[in-house]
């Protein structure tokens, strides 16, 4: 993950650089694997910065799901929890993703607020 922005009732926050956002790096530098394997497995693994160095390397793994009808990625992010939620795809390249989460759709409140998250791609497996 290298960036994030808060969209609140239509006005959006400047982009965040992940690295200057007062977030502790122990969880800004993790890696998110998506395999393109039948199984979609998906990890997230801690980068340089361990929160403690008893953690394991690898310290969440699950599936990630795609929905073509509504561009809908659906995986955890540990920032925002380990729960799997949807994630519009807003862009999508070989090396960059941008997703958002609206959050109207995971809570019973009505805000008209997402979070939208890029990541930039590191390496293949």
């Amino acid at each position: 993950m290298v960036s994030l922005q808060v969209i609140d009732d239509g006005t959006a926050s400047q982009v965040i650089p992940v690295a200057q956002s007062g977030i502790n790096p122990c969880v800004t530098d993790d890696l998110y694997t998506f395999y393109a394997n039948a199984d979609h497995k998906f990890e997230v693994s801690e980068g340089a910065t361990k929160c403690t160095a008893s953690d394991p390397d690898v310290y969440l793994t699950d599936t990630w799901t795609l929905v073509n009808a509504n561009a809908t990625l659906e995986f955890a992010v540990p920032l925002v929890t380990e729960t799997v939620l949807p994630y519009t795809i807003k862009n999508l390249t070989e090396s960059t993703m941008t997703v958002e989460l609206y959050l109207s759709k995971i809570t019973s409140d009505n805000l008209n607020a997402s979070y939208r998250f890029t990541f930039n791609s590191v390496t293949t497996k």
